[in-house]
């Protein structure tokens, strides 16, 4: 269907392709994250940052509170963009600029027993900082692309 995004030659192997306004998303099985470590990493290329607020990588989101809600992105601040790893209102902002249409490797580490958000940019750390607790929620899908339950605070929130 026009709305399913297609896969295309990578940086790595396949990636998924989401067209400019076409609102393309994936959401894939359940998976429980609460209390516990982890990293999601990706290889992103953005094409355009035309969104008011976000352009969602990968969310799992089945709650608008604190710490019910992981959504990883782009955001937009006025003039320019950084790498953003939300607990919703528990939050770490990256420090480096994001520029389109080139690849990059993003990654976006949580550590429970220190609760140490980190954000890694091509292999190195852009920021970090201590969260007020760990991520808490049910599990619910993953979302690549897009992160509905965002929508009311971010607007539009659909990688480009």
């Amino acid at each position: 269907s026009a709305k399913s995004p297609t896969f295309v030659t990578g940086y790595v192997n396949q990636a998924v392709s989401f067209g400019a306004n076409v609102n393309q998303s994936l959401s894939s099985s359940p998976i429980s994250l609460t209390t516990t470590s982890f990293t999601i990493d990706a290889w992103i290329y953005p094409t355009r940052f035309s969104n008011t607020k976000d352009h969602s990588i990968v969310g799992i989101c089945p709650k608008d509170s604190i710490h019910e809600c992981l959504y990883l992105t782009v955001r937009r601040n006025s003039f320019y963009c950084n790498l953003y790893f939300g607990f919703f209102a528990d939050d770490c902002q990256g420090n480096e600029i994001i520029q389109i249409n080139e690849w990059i490797h993003v990654a976006f580490v949580f550590e429970t027993n220190s609760l140490t958000q980190s954000i890694y940019l091509n292999g190195k750390l852009d920021a970090n900082r201590t969260a007020t607790g760990s991520f808490q929620a049910t599990s619910d899908n993953v979302t690549i692309g897009n992160v509905p339950l965002i929508n009311p605070y971010s607007g539009s929130n659909y990688f480009q």
